[in-house]
């Protein structure tokens, strides 16, 4: 007879706790799936981040290797739960520290220069007024400029 199969949270497939994991597993989806209804949630009002949360402690771990299913223990488990929230926040700073330290003010460089040549264009025509310088066009341009200097600097990494 085969045995029912159980719900856990995925030690491998975990981006903070992993509750997307386990369900991928369990449903034998794509976890995205779970990471994309939970941020829904998260923007409906806040209701995924809570989700989550409740499920994360509901939820046991995925037991390791050899290991056979430890009793549930409430809080043990809560512990445990907040621990690997805690790593995770820990590993997601360090990331975006290093990343920082990597790309150090070359997008904000260009930004500010880009706004720079924009006052200066500005005062010029206040001065000056300039008959070529179409304001109504001018701002869409520059905000297609900022976006194509995001979207290369994120295709160079």
């Amino acid at each position: 007879m085969d045995t029912p199969k159980k719900l856990y949270r995925s030690r491998t497939d975990k981006l903070i706790a992993g509750v997307c994991g386990g369900l991928g597993d369990y449903f034998n989806l794509d976890p995205l799936l779970f990471r994309v209804l939970f941020l829904i949630l998260l923007a409906a009002g806040g209701s995924g981040f809570w989700l989550y949360i409740i499920l994360a402690i509901l939820i046991p771990p995925q037991p390791l290797p050899g290991q056979t299913e430890a009793p549930y223990n409430p809080r043990e488990h809560i512990h445990e739960v907040a621990a690997e929230f805690k790593d995770s926040a820990h590993k997601w700073a360090g990331e975006v520290r290093q990343d920082r330290r990597a790309h150090s003010g070359h997008g904000r460089m260009w930004i500010g220069l880009i706004i720079v040549a924009v006052g200066i264009v500005a005062l010029v025509n206040q001065l000056f007024p300039l008959p070529w310088v179409r304001w109504e066009f001018l701002w869409p341009v520059l905000v297609i400029i900022v976006g194509v200097a995001i979207v290369s600097r994120a295709s160079q990494r």
